[in-house]
C-alpha cells in the first residue's frame, strides 16, 4: 500500500494534469518499487541512488531508467510545492541517457492490408475496424480513441472532426476524414447495439454486463496486434498506425508543423522525428534505384 502522500501525488496526476488510467499504473509501480528502500517522501538521494544501481543491476534499458527519472523528478516538485518537504533528492541525480529508436511504420500497402483484414460485418470485427481506422486515419493514440464517447461524434453531414482529449488533458480538434466518419457510423448503426449488454456512453464499450466502462486498453491491443499479425505483419505493434499516419503524410509533403498539430505533440522535436525516417528511406530507395548508386555497386566490386 502506498504512503497518503503518494496517493495524494498520484490523484493530482489525474484531477490537474488529466492523466490517463495506464500513467497513473505506470506510476504507481515506479513508486511501489521505490518504497522498497523506505517511505518515499522521506528518501534521501543515496537511496534513490541505489533504486537506479538496482535497475542497471537488473539490466533494465535507459528508457526504463529514464521514465523512473522522470517519475520521482514529478514527485519530489510535487511534495515541495506542497511544502512537505523542503529539499529535492533528484537535484544531483543526471537523467539515464537514451537512445532515440526511429519509429516502425508499415507502407501504404501493408496499412492497406492490415485494415482488409479487418473487413467483416460482425460486430466484432466491425469494432475492430472502426478502431483501427481511427488510429490511422487520425494518428490517435489507442487510449485517445478508447475514450471517445458517443456524444463526441459527429452526424454523417456534419464537417469530420473529433475532439481528442490528448495527454496531461490537452484537447485538441482532429480531422479524420470523410471515409473514417462514414465507418464510425456504420459501426454505430449495425455494430456498437450488438456489442451492449447494458446501456453505456462509450464509443467502444467494453460490453460487461453491468460495467458502463470502455474497451480496455490492453484488450484492443491484443485484438489489433493478433489481427496484424495475421494480415503478415511481423512484430505488429498497433502504436505503428499512429506512426504510419505521420509518415505517409509527410511523404505527401504534409506540412510538419500541422503534423505536430494533428498527433498532439507539445514539442516540434518530437515530431521531427518522421522526418529521419524520411531520410533514411529516401537513402536507401537511392541507393537502389538511382543509376549512378547501381554503377558505383559494380565498380566496388570490380575493386
Amino acid at each position: 500500500m502506498l504512503s497518503p502522500y503518494t496517493e495524494q501525488f498520484l490523484e493530482h496526476l489525474t484531477a490537474v494534469r488529466g492523466a490517463s488510467a495506464h500513467t497513473i499504473n505506470t506510476y504507481r509501480t515506479v513508486l511501489k518499487q521505490l518504497s522498497a528502500y523506505g517511505t518515499p517522501e522521506k528518501l534521501q538521494e543515496r537511496d534513490i541512488n541505489s533504486h537506479f544501481k538496482t535497475l542497471k543491476k537488473q539490466h533494465k534499458s535507459p528508457q526504463t531508467q529514464a521514465q523512473h527519472h522522470s517519475v520521482l523528478k514529478q514527485f519530489y516538485q510535487f511534495l515541495i510545492s506542497r511544502k512537505e518537504r523542503a529539499d529535492d533528492p533528484m537535484q544531483h541525480i543526471a537523467r539515464p541517457k537514451t537512445t532515440t529508436s526511429l519509429p516502425k511504420a508499415p507502407d501504404k500497402g501493408q496499412i492497406t492490408t492490415f485494415l482488409e483484414s479487418c473487413q467483416g460485418e460482425d460486430e466484432q470485427s466491425l469494432r475492430l475496424r472502426t478502431l483501427a481506422t481511427l488510429l490511422y486515419a487520425g494518428g490517435l493514440r489507442i487510449s485517445e480513441a478508447l475514450s471517445l464517447k458517443v456524444s463526441d461524434i459527429p452526424d454523417a453531414h456534419a464537417q469530420p472532426m473529433l475532439r481528442i482529449m490528448g495527454k496531461r488533458g490537452k484537447t485538441r480538434l482532429v480531422p479524420v476524414g470523410e471515409l473514417a466518419l462514414e465507418t464510425i457510423h456504420q459501426y454505430l448503426q449495425n455494430g456498437r447495439p450488438q456489442l451492449l449488454k447494458e446501456p453505456s456512453e462509450w464509443l467502444f464499450p467494453a460490453g460487461h454486463r453491468g460495467k458502463n466502462q470502455p474497451l480496455s486498453r490492453v484488450r484492443a491491443w491484443q485484438q489489433l496486434k493478433a489481427r496484424g499479425e495475421a494480415a503478415g505483419l511481423e512484430d505488429f505493434s498497433p502504436h505503428q498506425l499512429r506512426h504510419a499516419c505521420a509518415t505517409h503524410m509527410l511523404e505527401n509533403e504534409a506540412d510538419l508543423r500541422l503534423v505536430q498539430l494533428l498527433l498532439g505533440h507539445a514539442d516540434l522535436n518530437t515530431t521531427q522525428i518522421y522526418t529521419k525516417v524520411l531520410r533514411e528511406k529516401l537513402d536507401t530507395t537511392l541507393k537502389k534505384h538511382h543509376p549512378l548508386m547501381q554503377k558505383l555497386a559494380v565498380w566496388r566490386k570490380r575493386g
